[in-house]
């Protein structure tokens, strides 16, 4: 996409349109028409003890949690559907005079799940109840996809260091850390570089991040926008390749994250994690002489879940805060101060040859000379204070001088730093659950996450401040109009703003207080007032003081999938359309 420069606003769009009818095998049994969703599918087929099947099964799923019922009845080829069932775990029952009643317990649905529960029903008194308890795992055979879902019990058991749920998605075969220094990983600048993982082989930026089945994808960097906190996670899956045509506009990994809902029960859990330096042994390279570096972690929260309507609506709230100070060990080449005075009487190389330094001024013509000109060199090897430019000097009053006892070549030494990052984050998710009737649900969800980076420089001053702050919303609704024509619709709205800005934007002019003219443009915009960037070959470099960004990016995106079932046929029409707005001035 184009983007803007300056402050000239660009809007970007595209649109995806899923738009197919998918007719599979008639020797399938009702196949998967599962689209980029945030539910799950139960289906089946029921048969007498002969193996003959059933027509007219009354088939229920209920809810565990929520007591939310879905009642269907089997076809003439005795398949039974149903659809748009939020992931957790249901009993399941089936019911035809002249059999005993058939139930499943505690069956386990997952995100985007297609899951086949086969009925077999005996020939009794249908007072009498046919009890399976422990049923063995639920098998993917409807859909050719590969994918792997993190349940709950995952994400919220496993120790995780800084509470990053993405950290578990290396359990899952063809996922990999991508590696160091990967722009994924640092452009960010905030610690949401977690984000950078390689699925399938894939480039770390190839992936694609849902939020209940919404958009939740920086589009500047391809990691996920907000990550919720691991609390307000119900599962995530990871589709690794095989995926349906509903899915794409990356190559690589689909991670599709669901919220918690709130449930008739209700539930509560505060915590806190600490870590403080004192508890920390120093370093390699840490100064023995010297306090430790400081490293101290904050992270705590709380969420709430429970029922305002009992079997109808339902609430879920979570809040996290997170806190972080931690050392950097940093060493750069800086010179010492003779050389700033001009003074380069002992500037030698690395094998302890003097350099001769010239005067310019002194050029002149020399037709026996291979380079075609000679000039003199300054008495001494010293430049006169006279002739050193004052910007020169101005600027590198910007640079820290040598602070360890190394003398290395052409007059520099070591600028030895501890200087500290520091990690500021705040986020939260509310979520509401109506179920009108058994036809017909509705959600909406809103997460926030604002985030403070302070990356430090190698020399005072000339660190980088990042600030990105994120808003998304969900809003769904499903409706199932007959046991064989059903609806979602959902629609996703994010806003990500995000600034990154030098340590000392619009707090001191530097280009101008040294100096520097022609620098018009630099001094009207106080967002790039930084320590010039300059470096002197084979010796030292400074300044960049961090990337200068400042962005509001928009996003809405529209999904609708219709579903329609004919014997053992699946029809799909669907529709996913996605608008982007990319302001961005750098």
């Amino acid at each position: 996409m184009i983007v803007s420069q300056r402050s000239f606003i660009r809007t970007a769009h595209f649109a995806r349109f899923s738009l197919g009818l998918l007719c599979l095998a008639t020797l399938l049994s009702i196949p998967s028409i599962q689209a980029q969703t945030a539910v799950a599918t139960l289906d089946g087929t029921a048969r007498d003890e002969s193996g003959g099947v059933l027509v007219g099964v009354a088939v229920t799923a209920i809810n565990r949690a929520t007591n939310e019922t879905k009642t269907t009845v089997t076809s003439q080829t005795g398949d039974y559907r149903i659809p748009q069932l939020l992931p957790g775990f249901y009993d399941i029952s089936a019911e035809l005079p002249g059999f005993k009643k058939f139930t499943v317990s505690n069956i386990e649905l997952r995100v985007q799940q297609t899951a086949r529960v086969d009925l077999v029903l005996q020939v009794g008194d249908v007072k009498d109840t046919v009890e399976v308890i422990g049923q063995a795992p639920l098998l993917q055979t409807e859909e050719a996809s590969v994918g792997t879902v993190i349940d709950q019990k995952r994400v919220v058991q496993l120790p995780l260091n800084g509470r990053g749920f993405l950290q578990l998605a290396f359990l899952i075969p063809g996922v990999s850390q991508s590696g160091p220094g990967g722009r994924t990983a640092t452009s960010r600048g905030t610690f949401n570089g977690d984000s950078a993982i390689s699925v399938g082989g894939n480039r770390e930026n190839a992936n694609v991040f849902l939020l209940d089945g919404t958009m939740n994808t920086d589009r500047n960097y391809n990691t996920f926008a907000i990550g919720p906190s691991i609390d307000a996670i119900q599962e995530f899956k990871v589709q690794v390749n095989n995926y349906s045509a509903e899915f794409g506009a990356q190559g690589g990994g689909q991670i599709n994250v669901i919220t918690k809902s709130g449930t008739n029960s209700f539930h509560g859990a505060g915590w806190g994690f600490f870590r403080d330096a004192k508890l920390d042994a120093k370093n390699f390279f840490d100064k023995p002489d010297k306090p430790i570096p400081p490293f101290d972690r904050q992270q705590f929260g709380a969420a709430a879940g429970g029922r305002i309507i009992r079997d109808k609506l339902f609430w879920f709230t979570n809040y996290e805060e997170f806190r972080q100070t931690k050392a950097q060990t940093s060493l750069a080449t800086t010179p010492y101060p003779q050389i700033r005075m001009g003074d380069f009487s002992n500037y030698r190389d690395r094998n302890g040859n003097l350099i001769l330094i010239y005067d310019p001024a002194t050029t002149k013509v020399c037709s026996t000379c291979a380079t075609g000109y000679t000039r003199d060199q300054f008495p001494n090897n010293v430049v006169p204070t006279s002739r050193i430019n004052p910007v020169a000097t101005k600027l590198l009053q910007y640079i820290d001088l040598p602070n360890q006892p190394d003398v290395l070549a052409r007059g520099v030494g070591y600028f030895f730093n501890n200087f500290a990052q520091v990690e500021r984050q705040d986020s939260m998710t509310h979520r509401i659950d109506y179920i009108y009737s058994q036809s017909d649900r509705f959600f909406g969800r809103y997460s926030y996450s604002r985030e403070r980076a302070f990356a430090p420089g190698s020399f005072t001053g000339q660190g980088g401040n990042a600030k990105p702050l994120v808003q998304n919303l969900t809003l769904s609704e499903s409706h199932i109009f007959s046991q064989k024509m059903f609806n979602e619709f959902r629609f996703g709205g994010m806003r990500f703003r995000s600034f990154k800005l030098p340590e000392t934007a619009g707090i001191k002019n530097i280009h101008k207080e040294v100096g520097i003219t022609g620098t018009d443009e630099l001094d009207a915009d106080p967002d790039r007032w930084g320590v010039p960037s300059m470096s002197v070959n084979d010796s030292f470099g400074f300044g960049g003081g961090g990337e200068v960004s400042n962005q509001r990016n928009n996003s809405f995106h529209f999904v609708d999938t219709f579903n329609l079932i004919h014997g053992r046929h699946s029809l799909k029409f669907g529709e996913d359309i996605l608008r982007e707005q990319l302001n961005i001035k750098e």
